[in-house]
């Protein structure tokens, strides 16, 4: 349970955030698709050390108050959609990772759906240090993941 005090809000005023990004995200390119995605969507707020800025399991995304906090509204626009597509590209599905690494297929996807959202003039004032290497540009994931080096082994 996020205790929302401790980030000098509350869960009201948070929820109320959250739902002023989601309308906020109807003005910009591919939104109509993403509202189907959204409504069948569960959103989370959720403090725990797994969850340092936000992610999603393909059922629900989730986001850590602080990272949300922390970020201009265009830059939380842009989280929201940026989860969405994760959901609509199946990206999080076992069947769809396969034998790959996960952590470098999601590095792999971030790049691919970044690129797609700055192309179509979302905002990363706040969130510039993302995945969106222009080296990656109109490739797709799988093309993506080939040309990245491994992760470390161990450790």
């Amino acid at each position: 349970m996020v205790d929302f005090s401790a980030y000098g809000s509350t869960q009201e005023e948070m929820d109320q955030s959250l739902s002023k990004v989601k309308i906020k995200l109807f003005l910009h390119q591919g939104a109509a698709f993403l509202a189907s995605i959204m409504g069948q969507t569960e959103f989370v707020w959720d403090d725990s050390p797994d969850c340092y800025t936000e992610y999603t399991n393909g059922l629900k995304i989730e986001f850590n108050p602080a990272f949300w906090l922390s970020i201009p509204q265009d830059a939380r626009v842009t989280v929201v959609a940026h989860e969405l597509w994760h959901i609509a590209y199946e990206h999080v599905l076992t069947n769809r990772i396969g034998d790959r690494d996960p952590q470098k297929w999601n590095i792999a996807a971030d790049h691919v759906i970044n690129l797609m959202l700055e192309k179509a003039k979302y905002s990363f004032v706040g969130i510039e240090q993302c995945c969106k290497d222009l080296q990656y540009r109109n490739m797709g994931t799988q093309e993506v993941y080939g040309k990245l080096p491994d992760p470390p082994k161990g450790g």
